[in-house]
């Protein structure tokens, strides 16, 4: 008799949701006996999850949002715990969204049920104090980071680092990113050694023969509601601004708004409305992704997009905007020195960062007018930006998804002999 696995996958918003449908599909591409459960989106579902609850309706941001959105969260830990619990879940993998998941591991082990983190709550920047509950109620932390690793193994926690899964959903998606980034490190480090020859174009040609001509620019204000709220007008206010000066240059710009599924659209549409610039809104990764790799210039939210836009080597402004509760909490609990991914993986600042009132049309025109033009500025910050992929352990058709996958199989006893090989 086939003893079946059964894995509950916990992810609270959209880019949880991508991450657990590719976990899940690695589970179900390694395993005949895995059985999947969980709480997401439509992507987890259409990997094969069967999903408890909805994740959509309590995806917010911040300490003034969090307290408002209590109840809701109560009530689907119970929920959740109830599935945990009736179907006699062999393991509970955690995804992100730390203010729901860290009391769902709470539930869990009350339940004598093993517990795993997959891309942890980012304890390194804020919120240590849940350091103590993290190390009880998780039996295994898969960091996403090196230095998070580092961080949590200093702490006595139990974590490892398999690779950022970020290169498992490029890949899904069908873009090439193998091939983006050899030919865009070869462009970069062409245009390095021409600099002494005083040829800003050298060593362009190539990238642009196979990724087109770079002059879109890519509006992403974040997919939660207070992100959009705070941080759109201000984007499109600068994005106004951004076309007046660049139209005529090499054809002119196109504007770019990739839209996540559970991105309010109708809210993003009243917006732009009265913009007065043309633009495109895109709703595939892949559609996404080719527009990174033509992509001058990004006006983006603090968060994932972030090194998504770095490993393609996109300039851009780094935006935070949060309610004031959050701010003042943040002054006395941050203990990063930058907000930004691509500047705290590479310990410098490496693309500007707008914070709370320095947010301004002003001062994003003032950087996007050093970075959008060819020259050494924004050549240096595309260089810097690439340096990335190798920060998160990026290797030629590995597999973090898979790894992870693996690792928490056996660590709860399966035994089925999976005929695929874990790259």
């Amino acid at each position: 008799m086939v003893n079946i696995k059964k894995i509950f996958i916990s992810a609270g918003e959209s880019s949880g949701d991508i991450y657990g449908a590719r976990l899940a599909m690695s589970f179900k591409g390694l395993y005949n006996d895995v059985k999947l459960y969980g709480m997401g989106l439509n992507r987890m579902k259409a990997a094969g999850v069967q999903i408890a609850d909805c994740a959509k309706k309590h995806s917010v941001m911040g300490i003034t949002e969090i307290i408002t959105s209590l109840y809701a969260n109560y009530t689907n830990i119970k929920k959740c715990a109830e599935v945990i619990e009736s179907e006699n879940i062999d393991a509970v993998v955690l995804i992100d969204y730390a203010g729901f998941n860290l009391k769902l591991a709470e539930a869990a082990r009350r339940l004598e049920k093993r517990v795993f983190y997959f891309i942890p709550p980012k304890l390194w920047a804020w919120g240590a104090f849940r350091m103590p509950g993290l190390k009880k109620n998780v039996d295994k932390i898969y960091s996403i980071f090196e230095f998070e690793n580092d961080f949590f193994t200093k702490n006595q926690a139990n974590s490892v680092f398999l690779g950022h899964p970020i290169f498992d959903i490029i890949k899904l998606s069908g873009f090439d990113y193998d091939d983006y980034l050899l030919n865009a490190k070869k462009c970069a480090g062409a245009y390095c050694g021409a600099c002494a020859k005083e040829s800003p174009t050298a060593g362009a040609g190539s990238l642009k023969e196979k990724y087109g001509v770079k002059n879109k620019v890519i509006l992403m204000p974040g997919s939660r509601k207070s992100e959009i709220s705070t941080l759109l007008p201000v984007i499109i206010e600068s994005a106004e601004a951004v076309n007046k000066l660049y139209r005529t240059d090499a054809g002119g710009l196109e504007f770019i708004l990739p839209i996540a599924p559970s991105t309010d659209e109708t809210l993003v549409k009243r917006y732009l409305k009265r913009a007065k610039f043309d633009y495109r809104f895109l709703y595939s990764d892949f559609d996404k992704y080719k527009a990174f790799s033509e992509a001058v210039f990004a006006m983006v939210a603090s968060g994932t997009a972030t090194l998504e836009l770095a490993l393609f080597g996109v300039p851009m402004v780094i935006l935070y905007k949060v309610a004031a509760l959050t701010e003042l909490a943040g002054r006395f609990l941050l203990k990063t020195r930058y907000i930004g991914l691509p500047n705290i993986l590479a310990k410098t600042l490496v693309v500007p960062e707008l914070v709370q009132r320095q947010a301004t049309c002003e001062n994003i025109i003032y950087h996007a007018s050093k970075l959008i033009p060819a020259g050494h500025l924004r050549q240096t910050a595309t260089g810097s930006l690439l340096k990335t992929a190798d920060y998160l352990k990026y290797e030629r058709g590995r597999s973090p998804s898979d790894h992870v996958a693996a690792d928490i199989y056996s660590e709860i006893g399966g035994c089925f002999e999976s005929d695929k090989q874990v790259l």
